[in-house]
């Protein structure tokens, strides 16, 4: 974590706090893509239905806090 230019390592998260995060920013950009786009209810509905929804995080990437040109490549990958 990064604050005020303080590097402090935390933790990686569980497996059920990750399936939490997924759920909470899948569930956020589809509201978003329904403000924007006019997607249906129905249509979202469906969406947040399926079992493999599409997103997902991937926890095993590291960058170290010395590490300034991996965090810059992870910041401004396409």
């Amino acid at each position: 974590m990064v604050s005020d230019g303080v590097f402090t390592p935390v933790p990686c998260p569980t497996d059920q706090q990750l399936a939490a995060i997924v759920t909470a920013v899948r569930n956020k950009f589809i509201r978003r893509v329904r403000k924007l786009s006019g997607l249906s209810q129905e249509a979202a509905g469906n969406l947040l239905s399926w079992k493999n929804s599409g997103f997902s995080i991937h926890e095993e990437v590291l960058i170290r806090d010395w590490d300034r040109e991996g965090l810059e490549r992870l910041i401004t990958k396409p």
